[in-house]
């Protein structure tokens, strides 16, 4: 008589995730994100997402913020160069981020539209349900880390663009005042770093425009404070975009890209300007109810 066929573990119940783990470990990263994708599928079997949005100034840890909390298996990252969503880094419509999550496995879908700020409000207006992420970092860094990867001219282009065309690229929702003092400042003598520096202020200064200060549904994230304690933020994170936590998210986070460079030259009434919004910026982040210490 035959013994009873015994199947291996991969194919008894419960079996398939060992399954995909090894699959995962075999593949390395592209593994990583079936893994992800089968066990979100497995966890979120009515394919319910909601959309949370990571915003802000560009060159202010965005896409090391999507890359880490991409690592939970409950949220699917949809980045600014995903072509169905975004197209030259901006969004689309509203109606690709609708058909987006109808495709996620994930319960979250975490957007990167940094290009797309000013339309923070609308973004909140438009899902009942989606979160805000705002992160803000130095100016010092960010005009350092600007210049590294766009070049000198690419602000200086970017500010020519916005004056010239009166900032059409933001009719969608105007920000008159930001704009009016943007403009104030702006001379054609700035150096790289001036006109970084103050495309700096266009965007952080926008969290104050849009009233961000007083919606529960927007974080404000310094990156200086989140490499410096990410367990504590990427705790926190998790918690306000509604997914567990992952020790995955905070792995290889250093603090080594603050303050590592000289010190860049923007001018003196533009530098005061930044340094006034970064201590509000400060001041906020610090007062608001989603940052714990449990």
């Amino acid at each position: 008589m035959n013994e009873p066929r015994t199947l291996p573990p991969s194919r008894q119940v419960g079996g398939s995730r060992n399954l995909v783990q090894r699959v995962a470990r075999r593949l390395g990263r592209d593994g990583k994100r079936v893994a992800n994708w089968c066990s979100g599928v497995c966890q979120n079997p009515t394919r319910a997402s909601n959309p949370a949005f990571v915003v802000g100034c560009g060159r202010s840890g965005t896409t090391m913020l999507l890359r880490q909390l991409g690592e939970s298996k409950h949220v699917e990252i949809w980045n600014e160069d995903h072509p169905d969503v975004f197209e030259k880094w901006r969004l689309r419509d509203m109606q690709c981020i609708d058909a987006a999550m109808r495709k996620s496995w994930a319960p979250v879908c975490l957007f990167k539209p940094i290009l797309n700020t000013h339309q923070t409000r609308q973004l909140l207006t438009r899902f009942a349900e989606g979160r805000i992420v705002f992160c803000f970092r130095h100016v010092d860094d960010v005009a350092n880390s600007s210049l590294r990867k766009f070049g000198e001219n690419h602000h200086l282009k970017t500010m020519e663009r916005w004056l010239e065309n009166d900032f059409a690229e933001f009719h969608q929702a105007r920000s008159v005042i930001t704009e009016e003092f943007v403009r104030a400042r702006y001379s054609t003598s700035l150096s790289p770093a001036s006109a970084s520096a103050l495309v700096w202020l266009f965007y952080n200064r926008l969290w104050f425009d849009l009233q961000l200060e007083s919606e529960e549904r927007a974080a404000l994230v310094e990156y200086e404070e989140l490499v410096r304690n990410p367990d504590r933020y990427f705790r926190n994170l998790s918690n306000f975009l509604g997914v567990p936590f992952d020790q995955a998210m905070i792995s290889g986070i250093v603090q080594t890209s603050i303050k590592k460079n000289r010190t860049p030259d923007i001018s003196a009434q533009i530098r005061a300007d930044c340094e006034e919004v970064f201590d509000r910026l400060r001041s906020a982040a610090r007062k608001q109810a989603w940052v714990s210490d449990d």
